[in-house]
């Protein structure tokens, strides 16, 4: 009888110890999860495991977690007249391996368990608050990619009585998921390029851009030297992805390439300024013509000129020589595309069709000098011809008794003087293109007006 005591007394003794001994925390794999293969307490403690929602809470933004960041996860665990109460936590990927890294911030009450892949409560953090009890403790993200984690804990509700009966096992779970890394850049500038002295606006297109949350500035920056900047008037904020910024490019601006930046994106030699290759002309005079011994005001007017930054000269040179010319008396520059010049005519003034000079550029055969006689300011009243330039026919409109030719700058005489009455009709579809005069004569003295045939 003795025998049967002391072998009763060695079986009923490691029982105790093993259902004492995990007050002290959990002997790990006991959290219900897959990757515990679902194992909860109630393996030692009868009953059935009772789900419970929002017994795992942490800081874990909304939108996920960031790998390597660091987060506070909390198990609470509630039973009316619980007398202990310890638990075990645990974190896992969807194929149930265990992921990120646990830090135990309450070693009087928490520690690791499960080779450090779970935490569990010491035997100094089994004590509730009245009918609860929490733990708290960090969990560093594993590497990006990892997608959702699930922690999952069971909590052992203990009644105290000593022995596995009577106790209730809780599970809760929480699911967070990784939060999306977004990568932005810029991904279209359009236009791509413009010239010196472009106006418009420049559409800039993001991928992944918040742009809406706010955007400090948009500038370009000559990839050569990134002093050199080209900045917009205005800039507007679209979407997310979209920036409409208007510029207006000097005409000095430097050419060549310009790294694109919104904030800190940057579009390396994502615009080109081009140099602006213009062919600046004279267009057109008016008038085109004046008498020896008088003073005409000229209206100049020029196409991509930059008149505007100065002119030094304004001049006349006969078609046929050079040499015989006359410089304007005064000039004043109204804008980039127009300037005005007195013109002092002497009486003794070459008559003929001169080359009209600005600076270096030279719109031939643009003015004409006609003879000074008594009748000229008479004629001038009463001559119309039009249309200049024409390719089919002119109209002339003159005095009474006057009469016309038609004469080549070179001297060969078209056609004879010929009579005209008030209104004419002249076909001139037969002469070469090339700039005529008319010789307008009336009681001996004669008048030259220059045509244009195109």
């Amino acid at each position: 009888m003795k025998t049967i005591y002391k072998l009763l007394s060695i079986l009923i003794v490691p029982s105790v110890l093993v259902l004492y001994s995990y007050s002290s925390g959990s002997p790990g794999g006991k959290t219900g999860s897959s990757g515990d293969n679902g194992i909860t307490c109630t393996q030692c403690h009868t009953g059935t495991a009772i789900a419970q929602a929002n017994w795992i809470t942490s800081n874990i933004p909304a939108d996920g977690y960031t790998a390597g960041e660091t987060y506070t996860i909390t198990v609470t665990g509630t039973h009316n007249g619980v007398v202990k109460m310890g638990f075990e936590l645990t974190a896992e990927n969807s194929f149930g391996s265990k992921k990120g890294t646990w830090t135990i911030t309450d070693a009087a009450r928490t520690q690791l368990a499960n080779s450090n892949t779970a935490v569990t409560h010491t035997s100094g953090g089994i004590a509730p608050n009245g009918n609860t009890n929490t733990w708290n403790m960090d969990w560093t993200a594993p590497e990006a990619g990892t997608g959702n984690v699930k922690f999952n804990t069971a909590v052992n509700a203990a009644n105290g009585n000593g022995n596995t009966s009577g106790d209730q096992i809780y599970t809760s779970v929480l699911t967070v998921t990784e939060a999306v890394v977004l990568n932005p850049e810029i991904t279209e500038v359009n236009p791509d390029n413009a010239d010196q002295g472009w106006s418009g606006d420049v559409v800039i297109t993001g991928s992944e851009t918040s742009w809406l949350d706010g955007v400090g500035s948009v500038i370009f920056k000559y990839s050569n030297d990134n002093s050199t900047t080209l900045v917009p008037d205005v800039f507007v904020v679209n979407s997310n992805t979209v920036i409409t910024a208007t510029f207006n490019i000097p005409a000095e601006q430097q050419f060549g390439s310009y790294d694109v930046f919104v904030d800190d994106l940057e579009d390396t030699g994502g615009f080109i300024v081009s140099e602006t290759n213009l062919s600046p002309a004279i267009v057109s005079v008016a008038p085109d013509h004046g008498q020896q011994e008088s003073s005409v005001t000229l209206e100049i007017k020029g196409d991509e000129t930059s008149w505007a930054e100065g002119v030094s000269d304004i001049m006349i040179k006969l078609h046929d020589d050079s040499l015989i010319m006359l410089a304007a008396g005064s000039i004043m520059v109204m804008n980039d595309t127009l300037v005005h010049a007195v013109l002092n005519i002497p009486v003794d003034q070459q008559i003929g069709v001169y080359d009209l000079y600005v600076d270096d550029l030279m719109l031939e055969n643009g003015f004409t000098v006609d003879i000074l006689n008594d009748i000229s300011d008479y004629l001038d009243g009463q001559i119309s011809i039009y249309p200049v330039p024409a390719s089919v026919s002119i109209n002339i409109e003159l005095p009474p008794r006057a009469r016309y030719r038609i004469v080549s700058l070179n001297g060969r005489i078209i056609n004879k003087f010929v009579n005209a009455s008030e209104y004419q009709s002249i076909d001139v579809s037969g002469l070469k293109n090339g700039i005529y005069i008319v010789q307008i004569e009336l009681e001996g003295n004669i008048v030259n007006r220059k045509i244009i045939k195109r």
